[in-house]
């Protein structure tokens, strides 16, 4: 039997020579393969190879075994023809299967070779059902109810207890190491990645590396930090007398008052009018409507109000007291012979005397 570890290979190969393809059995883990592989070297005596068609994931384990059936596979007739191959192939399948009861037996419970001869024969199957083997004060093989050895104190402590190969022991340095974990504490958080590392954002828990903490105390602390703030250490909140005025920046909306500004300031009195009228049409104090205060040259006309011109006055001066304006024009029935002696209501006449005949 060969035993190999896949790592990230297809073909695992066996030391040791098979007679027919069917003589090697192949293991991946605990399970017999029966298909998906490719035997080569049969017949060969340095042995040969499986290959897999698929490659077992890395870390599977392979295991060949060669399993020959314990039989006779050559007659020799009296007389007959007496082959080198034939006996050689004899002699060798004979010695394949004294090695395969050999390694059988290596696996199995076995007598130490200075000890004494004793007997090792299992109870009948009605004698052991529900029992356990255990060894007798004359170190015979026998059996006990299983019930009678779990409720024995040939186990007093749970040093007595051999540890499993899932299950082990739980010592005191591991108790006071449990202890100081906090209730809720994240084992072995993700370690800090160089995203993170950049951005500075991450809130969630994670692992520092030495390496890491330089890193970023490379990236974020400054070899000339900050010792104190207007001479105070701690958390500084700000007072009176940190800054001056000049040390205050304006702004276009946002100016400090000068000393100049502020003496011509404090001359002004209160409730003071900034840029006050003198004088009103050469009068002081209390200022009321008088006539000549405006001409009608100072009057601006609106679409609805017009100031009178002197031509126009003049043109209304001439206007008759009651005159109508624009009184209807001679009619042409009016016009008629029939109608020149009647009397009529002033018409205005728009034609020559000379057409009125």
């Amino acid at each position: 039997m060969f035993n190999t570890w896949v790592t990230v290979r297809s073909a695992s190969f066996f030391p040791f020579p098979i007679f027919l393809e069917k003589n090697l059995e192949v293991y991946l883990g605990n399970i017999l393969q029966t298909s998906g592989f490719v035997v080569s070297g049969v017949g060969e005596t340095d042995g040969g190879s499986v290959t897999f068609l698929t490659a077992p994931a890395a870390g599977t384990l392979v295991t060949l075994r060669r399993y020959l059936a314990l039989q006779r596979l050559t007659d020799f007739q009296d007389s007959g023809q007496f082959r080198a191959k034939v006996l050689n192939d004899e002699l060798d399948y004979l010695t394949a299967t004294v090695q395969q009861l050999e390694a059988d037996a290596a696996r199995t419970i076995r007598l130490n070779e200075t000890d004494s001869d004793s007997p090792l024969t299992l109870p009948n199957t009605a004698e052991r059902v529900g029992h356990t083997i255990v060894f007798d004060e004359n170190g015979a093989l026998t059996t006990q109810p299983a019930a009678a050895i779990a409720a024995s104190a040939a186990w007093h402590t749970l040093d007595d207890i051999p540890e499993g190969t899932v299950n082990q022991h739980f010592s005191q340095v591991e108790r006071t190491k449990l202890s100081e974990i906090k209730a809720g504490a994240e084992a072995n958080p993700a370690q800090v990645s160089e995203d993170e590392k950049a951005t500075a954002t991450e809130t969630g828990l994670r692992s520092f590396s030495p390496r890491d903490v330089s890193d970023i105390a490379s990236r974020y602390a400054s070899n000339n930090s900050v010792v104190s703030v207007h001479g105070r250490t701690g958390a500084v909140i700000a007072q009176s007398g940190d800054y001056t005025a000049d040390q205050i920046s304006e702004t276009t909306s946002r100016m400090v008052m000068t000393a100049d500004e502020r003496d011509k300031l404090t001359g002004v009195e209160a409730g003071a009018q900034v840029n006050a009228v003198l004088s009103i049409h050469g009068r002081t104090g209390a200022i009321s409507a008088q006539t000549g205060d405006y001409t009608a040259e100072q009057i601006t006309e609106t679409t609805i109000r017009v100031v009178m011109t002197a031509e126009e006055r003049n043109k209304l001066a001439e206007i008759e007291a009651g005159a109508r304006a624009y009184p209807p024009l001679v009619s042409a029935t009016e016009k008629l012979p029939q109608h020149r002696q009647k009397s009529a209501p002033f018409r205005q006449k728009m034609l020559p005397t000379s057409s009125l005949r």
